[in-house]
């Protein structure tokens, strides 16, 4: 798939798989589903559901380790300043190091 196709699946996915409702209960209920299938195929990952202003679900499977909870708060922190997914700004920025200009607004840990 060409990357404009790529970005304009991304954006239409973005669009259009939007919750009807979003909150504690659903949250909840995703996010054991996804630890409940982490722990049936042994996946080392964890679960990290979130609002732009807390968190509602959080899980960590056995085997994930300290680089896991940073890698989320980094994707987490990109969404929140550009307000689309990571693979759509990395596809975008055509940036193959996958890393941000100073002064784009993100940490420098992010």
């Amino acid at each position: 798939m060409a990357v404009a196709d790529d970005i304009a699946l991304i954006k239409k996915q973005e669009a259009t798989l939007v919750f009807p409702v979003f909150d504690e209960a659903v949250a909840f209920k995703i996010g054991s589903a996804i630890r409940d299938r982490a722990l049936a195929e042994d996946l080392p990952i964890i679960v990290d559901i979130r609002t732009f202003d807390r968190p509602l679900f959080y899980a960590a499977m056995p085997g994930s380790n300290a680089s896991n909870p940073d890698w989320a708060r980094r994707k987490i922190n990109v969404v929140r300043r550009f307000l689309r997914s990571t693979y759509r700004l990395v596809l975008e920025q055509q940036r193959p190091d996958r890393s941000f200009k100073p002064g784009e607004g993100l940490d420098i840990s992010d």
